[in-house]
């Protein structure tokens, strides 16, 4: 007999804590050609790229990892802030954004939930990156890459930002995005 894994999906119950850490990890892939774009893989959210926030503070833990040749660390500004939607301007960071604090491989902050009933507070970002590549002749390259990469210009692209929804932490109401 299989029993089924413990905080599986069917086993959790709607009376569970929100959760209160987002303990995310980023996974950077290399290009595989010249002038080819890496992928970003962000691990550890409640969805597809987005991190759903319950409680009335939640801490982000970022942690960068590689998966091929070379070394990266997050570069400095490590995070571009986004409006959901039109992404074509960054945003300042938001002032819910708390004791945000970079190191080469980790970035931590703090998001004070603003939200309250009826509205959701959206804010999407962009991590950036300093790549550095062996080359063939025993030196190396180095490069920026960043995680918004070139979805936004219409190509396929893996990496989509994630979006920190911030929803009532009182559980209160009939959640709306804020401006629908």
């Amino acid at each position: 007999m299989i029993t089924e894994a413990t905080r599986s999906t069917s086993t959790l119950t709607l009376d569970d804590p929100p959760q209160t850490v987002f303990d995310v990890s980023v996974v950077f892939v290399p290009p595989t050609t010249p002038g080819g774009q890496p992928v970003f893989r962000f691990f550890g959210l409640t969805g597809p790229n987005d991190a759903k926030v319950l409680a009335p503070e939640v801490d982000f833990i970022l942690t960068l990892s590689i998966n091929g040749p070379g070394t990266v660390v997050f570069a400095d500004p490590a995070i571009t802030w986004y409006p959901p939607g039109d992404q074509s301007q960054p945003s300042p960071q938001p002032d819910y954004i708390i004791n945000l604090v970079r190191t080469d491989d980790q970035v931590t902050f703090s998001d004070v939930n603003p939200a309250n009933s009826p509205t959701m507070v959206l804010v999407s970002f962009v991590v950036t990156v300093t790549y550095t590549a062996p080359t063939s002749d025993g030196g190396t390259v180095t490069a920026l890459y960043n995680s918004h990469g070139d979805a936004f210009v219409g190509e396929t692209f893996v990496s989509h930002d994630p979006t920190i929804i911030n929803a009532d932490p009182t559980g209160s109401g009939n959640l709306t995005p804020a401006g629908a």
